[in-house]
């Protein structure tokens, strides 16, 4: 589990910011992704648009 100190809520209240249509769970998933350098397993088109987000986009 990893915690959201307050960097990490910032980054994700920016990435809300500039991608309004992103959910906030999803904002929080990609911070977090970048905090621990992961890569996000998504079916969100959105998520994998975005530059410098390591994501693939799954088709289901």
């Amino acid at each position: 589990m990893l915690n959201l100190d307050n960097n990490s809520i910032f980054s994700a209240g920016e990435y809300k910011i500039k991608f309004p249509k992103l959910s906030l769970a999803d904002a929080i998933l990609i911070t977090l992704s970048k905090k621990v350098s992961s890569i996000i397993l998504t079916t969100e088109k959105l998520i994998t648009e975005i530059k410098k987000v390591n994501a693939i986009k799954l088709n289901y």
